[in-house]
């Protein structure tokens, strides 16, 4: 199995995590601009890892790191297959053993763990390696920050996404560790549903006023809203 966007094949049989939506909408939200040093933090199967070398400028170089051996493979294999081979590097490596560069990380992407180990038992058939990439004790939202404190440069930029329902918690976790809120979406399943998700960028620099969009809904009825498509356009097949 795998999932295929426009301008590359991602193939996720050996991952705990597999391709998803939320993962989609990420790398769509995500905007690298001219950032040459780049990081995914926790990269899966690679697909936040790919999203960023079709969007990054030619000069850029991903960087893509997951605690799952099996994850790392399945990146480097889905790397070796793009367009973008030269541009990207997957590393078998745990996020607390990462170290900063001479020049540091200009933009850092990360699809965190967020299911609260308490509630764990809706999970009790999931399989060790799905569990793991998403349970957040295994990395708090505190462990993030304090590691993407350590590995960014003085203007770096992080974007991430957890459950709406944690947005003060998280934004105050960022913000004892220097990362400075600047734009965030949250995001409905359907019209008239409470938001399940917040995508949030922050920066290393202090900002003066913060970007919030009105909501994004991912699907009206049996179709995909013109917003989502809109997001999404530059990967979906169907958009």
């Amino acid at each position: 199995m795998g999932f295929r966007c426009k301008q590359f094949f991602i193939d996720d049989t050996e991952c705990g995590m597999k391709v998803s939506t939320d993962a989609l909408m990420l790398g769509s939200w995500a905007q690298p601009n001219d950032a040459i040093n780049i990081l995914d933090l926790g990269c899966g199967s690679g697909i936040l890892t790919l999203m960023m070398l079709q969007k990054s400028v030619a000069t850029a170089r991903v960087h893509a790191i997951d605690i799952d051996e099996g994850a790392v493979v399945q990146t480097q294999k889905n790397i070796a297959i793009s367009p973008w081979e030269k541009k990207g590097k997957a590393e078998h490596l745990d996020a607390g053993l990462l170290v900063r560069g001479d020049r540091g990380y200009d933009f850092i992407i990360a699809n965190p763990p967020y299911f609260a180990e308490e509630k764990s038992d809706m999970n009790a058939g999931m399989e060790s390696a799905r569990r793991l990439a998403r349970h957040q004790q295994s990395f708090s939202y505190d462990d993030l920050f304090k590691v993407c404190q350590r590995v960014a440069n003085s203007r770096a930029r992080l974007v991430v996404m957890y459950p709406h329902s944690l947005f003060k918690q998280v934004v105050d976790s960022a913000l004892a560790y220097h990362w400075h809120l600047e734009r965030y979406q949250d995001v409905q399943s359907k019209p008239n549903t409470t938001p399940y998700l917040t995508l949030l960028e922050f920066s290393n620099v202090e900002v003066g006023s913060v970007s919030n969009k009105e909501n994004l809904i991912i699907q009206d009825k049996a179709d995909y809203t013109s917003g989502f498509k809109h997001l999404c356009q530059d990967f979906y097949l169907r958009f």
